[in-house]
């Protein structure tokens, strides 16, 4: 699916391209397409780096937390084993109480925290690079206006271009410029 909707981006970008090619010929303009490498730019930016290290030292902190969890259940699972047969049924009742709880607490920790779209990871990963993408956005904006540009096409949803119409260092010191 993902490989049809990228073709059909591809060609309405192109349909587009050769629409505006003929009305802005018939105006006497001239169109001018420039490709920026967006995944390039905002990897360098100080704002990206501090949003990603926030996030990965988070990341960490919810790794650390159910990695003691496991380690809690293997412990308890160990010593209930080592009481095998000799215990009683209540022990027995409660020690599997014990590890299906354990199990129910580790299994709800690591949705709350690493669900792709509802853990608290995404939703704090939403909410670091939404001012980023914006800036970035508005950014383009003004640069596609500045330098007089019909189209800024993502770098990769391009099939073949001449390396000539690669603007990402250009649009990456324009933007480094803006501070």
């Amino acid at each position: 699916m993902t490989k049809f909707v990228q073709k059909f981006a591809i060609t309405a970008v192109m349909a587009l391209a050769v629409f505006t090619q003929s009305a802005q010929a018939q105006k006497g303009e001239t169109l001018k397409i420039a490709m920026v490498d967006v995944n390039t730019v905002v990897s360098t930016m100080p704002e990206y780096l501090d949003a990603s290290q926030k996030i990965q030292t988070q990341t960490k902190a919810y790794q650390d937390s159910l990695q003691i969890m496991k380690t809690k259940f293997q412990t308890t699972k160990d010593t209930y084993d080592k009481l095998g047969a000799a215990a009683s049924d209540d022990v027995k009742k409660k020690e599997t109480e014990e590890l299906t709880s354990l199990q129910d607490s580790y299994s709800k920790f690591y949705d709350e925290k690493f669900n792709q779209q509802t853990g608290e990871l995404a939703t704090m990963q939403q909410n670091l690079m939404k001012p980023i993408l914006q800036k970035i956005q508005n950014a383009l904006d003004a640069f596609r206006a500045k330098e007089h540009l019909s189209f800024i096409i993502p770098k990769g949803s391009v099939v073949s271009t001449d390396p000539a119409f690669d603007m990402t260092t250009k649009f990456s010191d324009y933007l480094k410029a803006q501070k």
